[in-house]
């Protein structure tokens, strides 16, 4: 005989259904979509889900926060992953996020390869605990708090990438940066900046696809810093990668710098990243920063911190690469919620015409790069000409541009001529 279900128990569709409602009712602009993976989200964390998440302190059912240590979407994988503005990619567990070709290791996890739709008809009925996990999330999804925020994870051209609320949400928008840098950069072993790095998105991803290339990651915000040494870690390529904390290029030659390497801690002191903070805050209005912490305090990185030597001056890199703040001031209001409200604002604010921290790089970035060295930027709508015009008065010379997936003129490359 079949086992009865509890009185209070609902299917997963219905579920869904309640969820997809609520979503819908606050403005999410896909709300089934949002619904059906908060809903794999607590499938995954099985029947013992614990305390609510984001309110309580279950590890099992740990959505809440920021980065989810288990970043459990599809059990410990799903073929398909769609967060919002279509963005795809792979998802895997936190401590397996890899390209879509697995390594051997790997092969031998438990997968689920149904798409959340179907894998919510696979399983009749939630248990109390899970429709009460689920209602939670659903509550803050229809706050507008971003879906990638929620899962602790966003997917970025072949990867998955740990996010929280002190760095901005990988966009597929970034992959013409990427595109635009591969198709320049020399061949054999390279050296790469990723300034303003965040998530380290970019620079990640050009270090996964070029086994030569050596990346410098730099970014003024300490979880930032540790946010792209744990995605390199988790994409494997950290021995190539090493870690630098400040203000724009203070740290590549500065008496301010200092760093951190693939295997070590924060070189900064607290007070110095405190006061580097500080500095960021009072020029937020200049465009001198890319990203802070955001709306909410992240999780605090378990790494062990000590300090480190700074780095050699003029420090010289074959390529720059760089997603800088580049939203005109007077429209972050305008932005969607989810953006407005959850991303950091100093990785949005570019001054008054998104253009400032462009400027900065016109005029500081030549010391930093070889003779042949490249700049490659990301930009917003419609900024490419005035950006042209920044770089061309400081002596560069543009090499080429790049649209990005929906058709958008969206990276430039200039040659320190």
């Amino acid at each position: 005989m079949s086992q009865q279900p509890h009185p209070d128990a609902l299917t997963w569709l219905a579920l869904r259904g309640t969820l997809t409602d609520l979503l819908a009712a606050n403005g999410v602009e896909n709300p089934q979509h949002d619904a059906e993976w908060l809903l794999c989200a607590v499938l995954d964390a099985g029947e013992d889900c614990g305390t609510v998440p984001g309110g309580g302190s279950s590890d099992a059912c740990a959505m809440g926060g920021g980065i989810a240590d288990t970043c459990a979407i599809g059990g410990e994988r799903a073929d398909t992953f769609a967060m919002g503005g279509g963005l795809t990619g792979t998802c895997a567990t936190d401590d397996a996020i890899t390209k879509t070709s697995l390594p051997d290791a790997e092969k031998n996890q438990k997968s689920t390869h149904a798409p959340p739709a179907l894998r919510l008809r696979l399983r009749k009925f939630a248990s109390p605990r899970q429709v009460e996990a689920a209602l939670a999330l659903g509550r803050r999804r229809a706050s507008r708090e971003p879906l990638q925020h929620i899962l602790g994870c966003a997917p970025f051209m072949d990867w998955l990438l740990a996010v929280d609320s002190t760095v901005l949400i990988p966009r597929e928008d970034s992959a013409a940066v990427v595109e635009l840098a591969l198709r320049h950069m020399p061949k054999g072993p390279c050296k790469v900046l990723d300034l303003c790095c965040g998530s380290g998105c970019i620079g990640l991803a050009i270090a996964s696809l070029l086994p030569e290339a050596r990346c410098t990651f730099s970014d003024i915000a300490p979880p930032a810093i540790a946010l792209a040494r744990r995605n390199a870690r988790r994409l494997g390529v950290q021995d190539r990668c090493r870690f630098v904390l400040g203000d724009g290029f203070a740290p590549h030659g500065g008496p301010d710098a200092s760093h951190v390497d693939a295997h070590g801690g924060l070189g900064a002191s607290h007070a110095g990243a405190q006061d580097g903070l500080d500095k960021s805050l009072a020029g937020a209005q200049d465009g001198l920063s890319a990203t802070h912490t955001g709306t909410q305090d992240g999780p605090a990185d378990t790494d062990t911190c000590n300090d480190a030597p700074s780095l050699p001056p003029r420090d010289r890199y074959d390529i720059l690469v760089c997603n800088p703040p580049y939203i005109p001031s007077l429209e972050l209001a305008y932005l969607a919620p989810e953006v407005r409200d959850f991303e950091p604002r100093l990785a949005l604010d570019g001054g008054t015409s998104g253009l400032n921290f462009y400027r900065r790089l016109a005029t500081e970035a030549r010391p930093y790069l070889t003779p042949e060295g490249l700049v490659c930027v990301e930009f917003g709508f419609g900024q490419w000409p005035d950006i042209r015009c920044i770089f061309e008065a400081n002596g560069w010379q543009t090499r080429d541009e790049r649209y990005d997936l929906h058709g958008v003129l969206r990276a430039g490359l200039f040659a320190a001529g």
